[in-house]
């Protein structure tokens, strides 16, 4: 017996590192899925997300494995892990991004065209207003149709050049490139949405020249449809260039750590 135990203890021992590794690259992996367009809302079944996340971590071990880290004690590997867990959040928070452009953008077409008022369920957050819901689920769907999930792949095997097992994250230029892309994302919304806004300048330029002309007139209640039409009109017009505008514009957000 003690030489069968003497004969298997480098295949554990083997066996105990790989399993660290595994271990310390999907912890990177859940906290990116758990921010991830499309796999990581709410609507998804925590198990599927769950299985998602092993699964790209068996796909991203291979391809990572030279640079993984063997943790000596329990205390080192679970710092290790905790790094390894920021690292995935902050990957899966330069995607997301991507969402806020499209909830903001929505927001806005809802605000210019009266029915911000109206609210929903939303595959992204609690509640959002039924244009929010629509563009989101239809941003979700394209990026999935055009491979986000293979690119989150790529990016999660490139971020290990930037940011190698237990190195933690460059906090400071992290923080300048989220704050450059948030106010990117802020005037991609703003453009994207720039049609409804110009129609709600008109609508309200409109109305208040008609109130002026006509006091004893409720041009609220005529303008309210209005409007309401209008924007639903132009909405119908335009969410495909929007679409596309926003696709070819949101590439460049996980540009940190794809770069």
């Amino acid at each position: 017996m003690d030489a069968l135990f003497a004969a298997i203890s480098p295949f554990i021992g083997f066996a105990a590192a790989e399993a660290a590794g595994v271990v310390a690259v999907f912890a990177r992996i859940s906290g990116m899925v758990f921010l991830l367009p499309g796999i990581g809302e709410q609507t998804v079944s925590v198990r599927v997300r769950l299985a998602v996340a092993i699964a790209i971590a068996l796909i991203v071990y291979p391809a990572v494995r030279e640079g993984a880290y063997d943790s000596a004690t329990l205390a080192e590997f679970a710092r290790i892990a905790g790094l390894e867990a920021v690292a995935g959040l902050a990957i899966g928070l330069s995607f997301r991004i991507m969402i806020f452009v499209l909830q903001l953008t929505g927001s806005m077409i809802a605000q210019n065209t009266s029915i911000a008022q109206i609210f929903g369920q939303s595959v992204a957050s609690d509640t959002q207003t039924p244009i929010s819901a629509l563009i989101t689920l239809a941003g979700i769907a394209l990026a999935l149709s055009f491979g986000l999930h293979v690119e989150a792949v790529r990016i999660v095997i490139a971020s290990y050049e930037l940011v190698g097992f237990g190195a933690g994250l460059p906090l400071k230029s992290f923080g300048l490139w989220l704050s450059e892309s948030g106010g990117d994302a802020f005037r991609l919304a703003v453009s994207l949405s720039a049609p409804f806004i110009a129609l709600g300048v008109a609508y309200n330029l409109i109305i208040g020249a008609a109130n002026r002309a006509m006091p004893q007139l409720m041009v609220a209640f005529v303008g309210a449809p209005a409007i309401t039409g209008a924007g639903l009109l132009l909405l119908t017009l335009s969410i495909g260039l929007i679409l596309e505008r926003w696709r070819a514009a949101s590439g460049g957000f996980a540009g940190f750590f794809g770069s």
